[in-house]
């Protein structure tokens, strides 16, 4: 039944891929194509994650934790890591869509980078139908690396953020964590065929916003934005908990599946229609403050009420509803103005989704946490770091944002992707560090505080905006620092486990704290050095970093 649904998911996925891109057509963005140096950074990146993707399974390919029995955590990121490269070049190809003057073409674009979201994780489900939950693990792996080489490099090197590659990531993780707590809900074997909910409500929802912009009609010229957004989100949401009200019908009368769909997209819109207004409203920045506070009560709401309806489950069905309203706003963004509101929905998605994935991790690991003895101040530790680092990653990639610019053609792009995969490294290897040094109690208090440190980027994404689109006059709270964070909590959930029954010795802990220590201020020293040097005028930063 599960390989079976996994299949009619496969086949509707697809279909949403051709039918948006067909709707799309080309009269709306006739003339824009990326540029020589976008599609040049975009193939070096294709082919860096293809590589690493292939390096990374064969390794992976082991049956000794962490790797599952089976390879299923190997295939899982084979399939990722794949799709990631192929969405490099996609995204790269559909990016001058976004800077078209319709809201009609920007939706449409990020309706068929959603569906191709979908479609992965759709064919995780259908090939590993019979125990997907590790599988998951490694295609959301797989697909984060992708997304933190294609969606970072762009940002080092342009003064755009890619979207597209950002949604794609997002969706399909919402999907693949989605149903690996539908898995860890439903443990038995006559439960199996409710393992493919999360999907289905998120293809739901897909269709939905789908039917929803054939069926609205787009304002002119995007002069009147809500109108568009609004009527599309509500066309979209009142389909989704239509058909919801069939699916809980038909899966025994769990009506609440309708109630945290319903709640799902009413709790975004709320969100959504505070941080628009806010973002339009002039120039107060104590109002932007009120808004900013208001909308983290709405997140923080959200993720409380739908875990008092269906626990983790309930979160990440009500976020995978709620992409109807999610898509709509984040193509609000127009050409040649600032785009905040897509850069806080997004926030405001990864927030969500943190939620979701410290779910995951409390629910791995409640076994070992049930007698673990959680001293206060190792998990005030652990959440202070997760506080603090995100913020250190925006103070880097600022630096590294400095360094590109001051480079050309092929050198800026490896710069950029190296920055953006070193990173990448530093992310996955922060929880790990923190855990062998400071053990489980503090890798809970971590998990905490990165989820804790999206709130307050958002907070700051809507007090402070840039003065300028310069890179020295950029604020870092426009840094989008939720793939790195998503980055921390996966590994966190995954690759804990093979070191739970060692205890390093108090020896062993200073060399890991000692070595971490040093390679981060080295990395800050390097970075700090060569970005005064390019802000000074100086030259002979160009092999610094």
């Amino acid at each position: 039944m599960t390989g079976l649904m996994g299949s009619v998911l496969l086949s509707v996925s697809m279909a949403g891929i051709v039918i948006s891109h067909l709707l799309r057509g080309r009269r709306e963005t006739d003339g824009l194509v990326p540029s020589d140096d976008e599609c040049r950074l975009a193939r070096i990146t294709a082919g860096l994650v293809a590589l690493v993707t292939v390096v990374l399974w064969a390794f992976a390919m082991r049956t000794d934790p962490p790797f599952s029995a089976g390879q299923k955590l190997g295939h899982g990121f084979l399939i990722g890591g794949i799709l990631g490269a192929m969405m490099c070049l996609v995204t790269n190809r559909l990016g001058p869509v976004c800077r078209a003057d319709s809201f009609r073409a920007r939706l449409l674009a990020l309706i068929e980078v959603a569906f191709a979201g979908v479609f992965g994780v759709a064919l995780v489900l259908t090939i590993f139908s019979s125990d997907p939950a590790d599988a998951m693990v490694g295609y959301a792996l797989g697909s984060v690396m992708a997304s933190i080489l294609g969606f970072y490099a762009r940002m080092f090197r342009s003064e755009t953020e890619d979207y597209l590659i950002l949604t794609w990531c997002l969706v399909g993780l919402t999907a693949a964590a989605g149903t690996w707590l539908a898995v860890a809900h439903f443990a038995t074997c006559v439960q199996r065929h409710f393992w493919p909910l999360p999907v289905l409500i998120i293809t739901t929802a897909l269709v939905a916003c789908l039917i929803a912009q054939f069926l609205v009609r787009e304002s002119s010229a995007d002069s009147k934005w809500a109108s568009s957004s609004v009527l599309v989100g509500i066309v979209g949401a009142f389909l989704t908990i239509a058909v919801s009200c069939v699916y809980a019908w038909q899966f025994g009368k769990i009506w609440k599946l309708l109630e945290v769909v319903a709640f799902g997209n009413g709790a975004l819109a709320l969100c959504a229609w505070v941080i628009l207004g806010a973002l339009t409203g002039g120039k107060d920045r104590a109002f932007r403050l009120d808004a900013a506070s208001l909308s983290a009560v709405i997140v923080l709401a959200f993720a409380v009420a739908e875990f008092k309806l269906w626990s983790g489950l309930g979160i990440a069905i009500g976020l995978a509803a709620a992409w109807t309203i999610g898509l709509p706003t984040i193509a609000v963004s127009k050409r040649g103005t600032s785009d905040a509101s897509a850069r806080t929905i997004a926030n405001v998605l990864s927030i969500l989704l943190a939620f979701v994935l410290f779910r995951l991790f409390i629910t791995r690991y409640q076994p070992v946490l049930s007698r673990t003895d959680l001293h206060v101040h190792y998990s005030f530790v652990g959440a202070i770091l997760g506080v603090v680092i995100p913020f250190l990653f925006a103070s880097s990639m600022h630096r590294v944002k400095l360094l590109v610019s001051s480079r050309q053609g092929t050198r800026a792009d490896i710069c950029a992707l190296r920055s953006a995969g070193w990173l990448g490294v530093c992310a996955v290897a922060a929880p790990l560090i923190i855990y062998l040094v400071w053990q489980l109690k503090a890798a809970v208090g971590f998990m905490f505080g990165s989820t804790a440190s999206l709130v307050f980027f958002l907070i700051c994404q809507l007090f402070h905006e840039s003065v300028s689109n310069q890179p020295e006059g950029r604020s870092l709270a426009d840094y989008m620092v939720s793939l790195f964070i998503i980055a921390m909590q996966l590994p966190a959930i995954q690759f804990i486990r093979p070191f739970i029954d060692w205890s390093p010795t108090r020896l062993q802990q200073l060399i890991i704290l000692s070595v971490a220590v040093v390679v981060g201020l080295g990395w800050f020293a390097l970075t700090g050095i060569a970005a005064s040097r390019v802000v000074s005028g100086g030259e002979g930063t160009d092999d610094t970093i």
